[in-house]
């Protein structure tokens, strides 16, 4: 346990806490929502500082992220808890473990067990891990990364000196206190938007959307590569007007931005809606290109999603999803590692979600000779020279 970096004084001896856009305002000897921060004493502590839960490896299309780095492999990286409180999270186990622990437990056996779950992972060890397997970037992932700040700014600055990039998957309600702290060091970032209702944010997210549409603006203002996922409800989130509102927004901030619409299985405390038809993604795909979007891209789905140059539609990156198993082709010429399981020198032992860990296999790539790179950050089509954007 250790102070957190953010937070300032209340009166009669609370604290506030700065790091996530909810401020809580915590007692004497309670936990913010989050369930990881704890005043004692007028300070705010950070119950698992340091700890990691998953680390696994994964293909960077599974973030998802289509246009940083396509066909690489990334190290994937959580803690525990959560500042959402989503019914239908996939990750609840972890995510809400400090929510829903504590409703069987009393708040002092829950926050002993969250103080000594995970692995104490340094920095360097983060950073050698990376090394050993030949990656090249970090995802902060499976949990909120907002609330896990005081454990992650540290690896993020140290994998900045060592050109090792820096990816979030977040719910984008992070503050500005904490944006202004992590963002030099943050390269991509895919944060969901989950519906374009207030009413869905309250109801299912305990959240505001005004907060998540203002920091999806202020990453991209901000030269963090930014893409935008949206888990299509039935019945919540899914109406073509919504629909489009979603994909307007996303529209006037930039073209450019990619946006996921991914299909919805029931999970967690939301088993009573069917799981979001193929024909939905597909409308919601038209939809968005009508209003203007160039990459948009559906998930959870039977359909392999590519992307096309928005000019000549020529196929630039081929993705190929078998059941159970994906396996993707990208064409870009420039050639990376193949990765395996067997041979990363990763320690067994720390890789705790076994599911997680069978998403490492061979890469294939294929120089297929449909688009050639300018620079790092530029992928033309070598047909009609269109620059399609990303991080390449």
């Amino acid at each position: 346990m250790k102070e957190s970096i953010l937070y300032s004084k209340a009166i009669n001896g609370n604290v506030i806490c700065n790091t996530c856009s909810h401020y809580c305002n915590i007692p004497e000897g309670s936990v913010g929502k989050c369930g990881l921060r704890i005043n004692i004493d007028g300070k705010l502590n950070v119950l698992n500082s340091g700890k990691i839960i998953h680390i696994a490896v994964d293909p960077i299309e599974k973030k998802p992220l289509f246009h940083f780095f396509p066909g690489s492999k990334i190290l994937s990286i959580s803690g525990l808890g959560c500042n959402f409180r989503c019914p239908y999270c996939i990750n609840w186990d972890t995510a809400q473990f400090p929510s829903i622990y504590v409703k069987e437990h009393n708040r002092e056996e829950t926050n002993a067990l969250i103080e000594d779950s995970g692995y104490d992972l340094k920095p360097d060890e983060v950073i050698e891990q990376c090394k050993s397997l030949g990656l090249e970037s970090i995802a902060y992932t499976y949990n909120e990364p907002t609330i896990m700040l005081d454990t992650y700014l540290p690896i993020m600055k140290l994998a900045r000196k060592n050109n090792i990039k820096n990816v979030w998957v977040s719910n984008g309600y992070f503050s500005l206190q904490s944006f202004n702290i992590f963002s030099p060091y943050l390269d991509a970032i895919n944060i969901d938007l989950k519906s374009y209702s207030e009413k869905f944010y309250k109801r299912h997210c305990e959240g505001n959307l005004e907060v998540v549409k203002n920091n999806i603006r202020l990453c991209y203002e901000n030269n963090i590569w930014v893409e935008v996922t949206t888990l299509l409800i039935p019945g919540e989130n899914d109406t073509e007007l919504e629909i489009k509102k979603i994909a307007s927004f996303v529209n006037n901030i930039s073209s450019n931005i990619p946006l996921h619409f991914t299909a919805f299985t029931p999970e967690y405390r939301m088993l009573d809606k069917s799981i979001t038809p193929s024909k939905k993604l597909r409308k919601a795909q038209e939809i968005a290109q009508e209003i203007g979007l160039k990459f948009i891209y559906t998930g959870n789905d039977s359909e392999p999603s590519n992307t096309y140059c928005p000019d000549c539609h020529l196929l630039i990156i081929e993705r190929k999803y078998l059941v159970g198993k994906v396996i993707y082709e990208n064409t870009l010429l420039d050639s990376r590692k193949e990765y395996s399981y067997e041979k990363s020198g990763i320690d067994k032992s720390v890789i705790l979600r076994g599911k997680k860990a069978k998403n490492i296999g061979k890469k294939i790539l294929r120089d297929s000779q449909k688009a050639t790179t300018d620079t790092q950050n530029h992928l033309l089509c070598k047909k009609c020279g269109f620059d399609i954007a990303g991080r390449f």
